[in-house]
């Protein structure tokens, strides 16, 4: 090495597109440039050459005996007045509850040309050099509001000029620990304009440079009844990303389009979802994001809770910043009393009816229609049961002490206008579930707001939000299957539910309900298995289709057929059941093997080395799940010797190559080789002839191969006419030894004799004899080979090919010759 380590060499957090990143910066001094320039050219390189020279001495041992042999130290600066590139490694350490709590291995990434000076060296010499670090593979970084729950990050960075480097240097461990959203020293407010409530608050305080911050504002009802409930979701600017001085405004009101020319930003408030609504700047010159409400209700009182996360970074839990306290709306300026307001009517509220509550309901009414259950502060039961109160009206008891209400209701439309007019059939008050209530039946439409109206006052209570009568029958989901993560660790059903409808209920959604069910199943068919209900988020009044998924720890098992149905909803009532979905097989395919690929098998007697190309998904699954591409496949190798059905070994690999020990010599073996993928399928799966590669092979012996025996047969010549049945020639080969061995047989057909009218074939066979016989007979005759009969052509045989027969004897039988062993020469007539 020829440079000095980098100087000030640390690592800090930074959010770069929306995740989370580790920008490394390191400092390089270059107060020796200016020498070096004015040095020349020609000299420097001779000198760098001498030390390239004594460099290289230095690393093969080549040094003086009194020289330093440890590692080389060079002066702070060595050679930064000619680094021109740098290069960065990096390692994680994961905690314990997402990884495996170790170190990972150094990665190292591919050095680059030195990026820009910074401003800001001191001395001016010192220059300042920055660089982000590119992020894991295929995953964020893991970011926590502790040490215990955060990534850890270290890196090294060392310079050089493309040839020679300096030592690696390291900065300090990176904790990814990223600090909640923290509020603003303003605080929040609320007020009342009439029937509007405004909501204001200060944006909160972003850290690592993050410039947006997601805000959630809950509404607490000062109500034993009314729930609380999320008013808007809101993403807005930080005050980290924003300025808090504007320039001068006009005095008239600033809108939300000049916000953007008065206020230089790169987002302004959006509002994600809620019933809320933003609000324009006011011309103060604040930059607090503020909201109004139209449809609360004005005779109770509410608290409001902003709660703030990041939007794509950090933990998915909100975190309350700001919080109002209760909040009541003050009589108007009109005269309106506050002896009157104490007597206006009451807020309603709907009562849950759903399921079997929802049957146990229609069967005491006598009516499958549109029903809602509703209900209101000091309401007092005036019949016993349902089905008496079914056949009252409300108050119509004089000595009830439920004061005198006329229940009204209103189509509900979003532009509104609708006329309110009193309900078809309203029951007298009840007890049910714990509560008391009254039942409004016959409803005229699907979508409506209700009120109570006292006719002594002449004075109408407030509207209710939307309330959904019946939930309207949903079309029969498109579903399809998806393989999450990359590689794929888990695969599951995605339904596209339509919700659009002609009474526009599936836009008032806030749940949904899937149940699905195995088809061809020895089970009962209309056993379905329901899933719990999962919230929709606010739609508002668009009718966008919705999007679910089903996953494998729902229930799903893989090599199945599978419908499903869904049904939608809210807090106090569900729909009915949608029909079946298209059946939809869950099951992946097995890989197949490329084109034209198969086992390549090298037997060394005792043991074989199988290989083969690697196995892929089939068309139809890479384009469906196109991730499979990066799945890990599991192979299995089988092999079977001789008679036995039961294989010899089975081999389990992620390799393309394996090799199989314990095989006998002069044996026929065979191969079969499936795979499966290794997260998703089954050892019983894949054994047909597509998904499957078989071989076939012969282990050597000790000496290798030889020709053990030759026996020649006579067939008559009678049985040569074709007239009458022809008697099978029978040959008995002596083996040597006894034991199992494998066997080739060699069968070549000739005639001995000239035959009349024959036609001269394009060849001649001609038998073979065995090596030893003849070196025996050139022994005999004196070195001369004996000369046989000469063979006259033969019209070509059943079969024109030599086609050896293969096949091994596990249990052969030896016979012992009783004479002497005829010579070769006696076989030829």
């Amino acid at each position: 090495m020829c440079f000095a380590s980098a100087e000030s060499v640390g690592a800090v957090l930074m959010a770069e597109s929306g995740r989370l990143a580790v920008e490394v910066r390191f400092q390089l001094d270059k107060r020796l440039a200016e020498a070096a320039q004015n040095a020349g050219a020609k000299e420097l390189q001779m000198q760098r050459t001498e030390l390239f020279q004594a460099l290289d001495a230095a690393e093969q041992g080549r040094t003086k005996p009194g020289d330093s042999s440890g590692t080389l130290t060079w002066p702070r600066g060595f050679g930064h007045a000619f680094v021109t590139r740098y290069q960065l490694r990096t390692r994680h350490m994961v905690p314990t509850e997402v990884g495996s709590g170790e170190w990972s291995s150094w990665e190292v990434f591919p050095d680059h040309a030195l990026p820009a000076e910074q401003p800001g060296g001191n001395p001016p010499q010192m220059k300042w050099y920055k660089s982000p670090v590119p992020l894991p593979e295929n995953r964020d970084l893991v970011a926590g509001t502790s040490v215990a729950s955060s990534e850890t990050v270290q890196v090294c960075v060392r310079v050089g000029d493309g040839f020679k480097w300096s030592p690696w240097k390291a900065a300090k461990e990176l904790q990814v620990v990223l600090d909640k959203p923290c509020p603003a020293q303003e605080e929040a407010a609320a007020s009342w304009s009439g029937t509007v409530c405004k909501v204001s608050w200060p944006p909160a305080m972003a850290h690592a440079g993050i410039q947006e911050v997601e805000y959630q504002l809950l509404v607490v009802p000062d109500s034993a009844f009314l729930k609380p409930f999320v008013g808007a979701v809101i993403i807005a600017p930080a005050m980290e990303g924003r300025a808090r001085k504007r320039r001068p405004t006009p005095s008239k009101t600033v809108t939300v389009k000049d916000m953007a020319r008065a206020f230089p930003l790169k987002s302004v408030p959006k509002l994600v979802a809620g019933q809320a609504r933003l609000r324009p700047v006011d011309r103060e010159g604040r930059d607090d994001v503020a909201v109004e409400f139209t449809d609360l209700c004005p005779d109770l009182r509410y608290s409001f809770q902003v709660l703030a996360r990041y939007p794509t970074v950090g933990p998915r839990t909100f975190t309350k910043v700001y919080e109002m306290n209760q909040l009541a709306r003050m009589p108007s300026e009109a005269g309106e009393a506050a002896e009157g307001e104490a007597v206006a009517p009451p807020v309603l509220v709907q009562v849950p009816l759903e399921g079997q509550e929802k049957e146990k309901m229609q069967r005491w009414l006598q009516d499958e229609g549109r029903l809602v259950l509703l209900t209101w502060p000091g309401l007092v039961p005036e019949a016993e049961n349902p089905r008496q109160a079914s056949v009252m009206k409300l108050s119509d008891n004089s000595s009830a002490s439920n004061r005198q209400y006329e229940v009204q209701a209103a189509r509900y439309s979003p532009a509104g206008g609708d006329e309110w007019a009193p309900c078809p059939v309203v029951s007298a008050a009840f007890p049910f579930e714990g509560t008391t209530c009254v039942a409004v039946r016959s409803l005229p439409f699907a979508i409506g707001q209700f009120r109570l109206f006292d006719p002594q006052t002449m004075r109408a209570g407030p509207a209710t939000a939307p309330i959904v009568t019946v939930y309207e029958r949903v079309e029969p989901p498109i579903t399809e299957m998806l393989a999450l993560g990359r590689p794929p660790r888990t695969l599951a059903v995605r339904l596209q539910i339509p919700l659009d409808m002609p009474e526009g209920t599936g836009s008032r959604a806030t749940s949904c309900q899937i149940r699905f069910r195995s088809m061809g199943r020895d089970e009962d068919a209309s056993q379905w298995e329901e899933l719990a209900a999962q919230s929709l988020h606010g739609q508002g009044d668009l009718c966008t289709p919705a999007s679910i998924l089903v996953r494998e720890e729902d229930g799903l098992e893989l090599g199945h057929v599978y419908e499903f149905q869904v049904r939608i909803g809210d807090g106090c009532r569900s729909g009915n059941w949608s029909k079946s979905s298209r059946p939809l097989r869950f099951a992946v395919s097995l890989p197949v093997p490329s084109q034209g690929g198969g086992l390549k098998v090298i037997e060394k007697g005792d043991r074989a080395e199988i290989s083969w190309s690697p196995f892929q998904p089939d068309q139809a699954l890479a384009a469906q799940l196109p991730g499979f591409t990066q799945l890990p496949i599991e192979y299995t190798l089988s092999v079977v010797g001789g008679t036995s059905k039961e294989p010899v070994c089975s081999l389990m690999t992620c390799e393309t190559h394996l090799l199989v020990p314990g095989l006998r010599p002069l044996t026929a073996y065979s191969a079969m080789l499936v795979a499966r993928w290794s997260r998703f399928g089954r050892l019983s799966e894949g054994r047909d002839q597509k998904h499957t590669l078989m071989a076939a092979f012969v282990t050597s012996g000790a000496g290798g191969t030889q020709l053990t025996a030759e026996l020649s047969v006579r067939m008559p010549c009678e049985q040569l006419d074709g007239y009458g049945p022809a008697a099978p020639a029978t040959a008995r080969i002596p083996l040597e030894g006894g034991q199992p061995t494998a066997v080739t047989l060699d069968l070549d057909p000739y005639f001995v004799q000239p035959r009349m009218g024959h036609q001269s074939p394009d060849f001649v066979r001609k038998p073979s004899v065995p090596r030893r016989q003849e070196a025996d007979s050139e022994v005999e005759d004196g070195g001369q080979k004996p000369m046989l009969p000469s063979l006259v052509p033969m019209p070509p045989p059943k079969f024109t090919t030599r086609d050896p027969m293969s096949f091994a004897l596990l249990n052969p039988v030896v016979s012992k010759p009783t004479g002497p062993r005829p010579s070769p020469r006696r076989r030829l007539p």
